[in-house]
């Protein structure tokens, strides 16, 4: 169910939030928490249609977005909010310890990656950062991937793997780094499913990875993608 308060304008306050979580509990529960803290709640919604609603009456300054929404995946939903409404910061809420999902938040513009099961203890400084225009990693999976992003010691070759990828290689590893699938990626750049595989293939190859979060690591550090 879709909540709005009445007679908004877009870009409230520096400090209006919307919710989306298809858990009503957990939406009440961090409305309660915000409030506590100075911060105004103007929408909530359950899934991205949904969202997309609130979002066409009301332009908040963040959104705290759940990942695993029904229907439309949150990195998806989250592209698709910031091509409309670039100002907006997304703090993504998940059960999701996975350096994959991680990547992803993090180059489709997040600015906060927070585990449903320490909300109630993390979700005020994630938005604090992100209110200052900084990164909030949980502390339970950030050490990990500050540690896997540090450049390797000694044996570094003069020139990045990644520099003799072809155009069109460049273009679907930006994609894979948006969290695409290999059919999104098809109709994006208008060639066959076949045709991103085997350019999927070719890039892994060439980045010497063997997964994808292995592959995302690896166009962060060599600055093809930005945190």
């Amino acid at each position: 169910m879709i909540e709005l308060k009445k007679n908004l304008r877009p870009a409230e306050t520096a400090r209006s939030i919307v919710i989306i979580d298809d858990h009503a509990i957990l939406r009440n529960g961090l409305r309660h928490i915000l409030e506590e803290h100075g911060y105004d709640v103007i929408g909530e919604a359950a899934n991205a249609a949904e969202a997309m609603q609130v979002l066409a009456r009301a332009v908040p300054a963040m959104v705290i977005l759940d990942i695993g929404l029904p229907g439309t995946r949150g990195i998806e939903l989250a592209r698709e909010i910031l091509a409309l409404h670039p100002s907006v910061k997304i703090v993504f809420l998940t059960v999701y310890k996975d350096e994959e999902y991680v990547y992803q938040a993090l180059s489709v513009g997040g600015y906060g990656y927070v585990l449903k099961d320490s909300v109630d203890t993390e979700i005020i400084d994630a938005l604090e950062y992100a209110g200052e225009g900084r990164k909030y990693l949980t502390p339970l999976i950030s050490n990990e991937i500050v540690a896997s992003l540090a450049p390797k010691p000694a044996m570094q070759p003069e020139h990045s793997a990644l520099e003799t990828l072809t155009r069109r290689e460049r273009e679907v590893l930006r994609l894979i780094c948006d969290g695409m699938t290999n059919k999104e990626i098809a109709e994006a750049l208008f060639i066959s499913v076949r045709t991103v595989e085997h350019h999927r293939q070719t890039v892994m190859r060439k980045a010497g990875v063997r997964s994808v979060a292995d592959l995302i690591k690896s166009a962060i550090r060599q600055k093809f993608v930005a945190l």
